[in-house]
């Protein structure tokens, strides 16, 4: 399992909240297709981003978690459904600074992915590097 830290800003733009909501619509588009479609949001912050790619011998899946601990991330596999947690905290608390412009997020999130029925969920695999989560599903053999 993995945790992974954001926190959502509460003065986002019109345009910032417009795309959120676009992507919100077509991931829940998505969602009715079982390879395509695997991420389902779970709440209205921000999640990190995620490319999932199929080849003949497994899925992979890769989200963007820059600047976040590994210790910070949880991801479980239960029921053929892919979870990643986490949670970005704040380094230190910056007193008496003057900000003229904040786009960093922290706070919590989380993903979901059901995932096809081929995959073999025994030999799941994770690894971090450079800000990238990359999680190894491989296909089940063939019956």
């Amino acid at each position: 399992m993995a945790w992974l830290p954001v926190l959502r800003s509460r003065g986002e733009s019109d345009i910032r909240t417009l795309r959120d909501e676009m992507d919100r619509l077509f991931n829940s588009f998505f969602d009715e297709w079982p390879v395509t479609g695997l991420s389902r949001r779970e709440n209205g912050g921000w999640m990190p981003a995620v490319d999932i790619q199929e080849t003949e011998n497994e899925y992979t899946l890769r989200a963007e978690i820059p600047g976040m601990d590994v210790k910070d991330v949880e991801v479980s596999l239960a029921d053929n459904v892919l979870t990643l947690k986490g949670e970005k905290k704040v380094e230190k608390e910056e007193k008496k600074k003057n900000y003229h412009h904040v786009e960093c997020r922290y706070g919590s999130f989380q993903r979901t992915f059901q995932l096809p029925p081929n995959v073999d969920d025994k030999n799941v695999k994770a690894e971090c590097s450079k800000g990238v989560l990359t999680v190894h599903l491989p296909k089940s053999p063939e019956a």
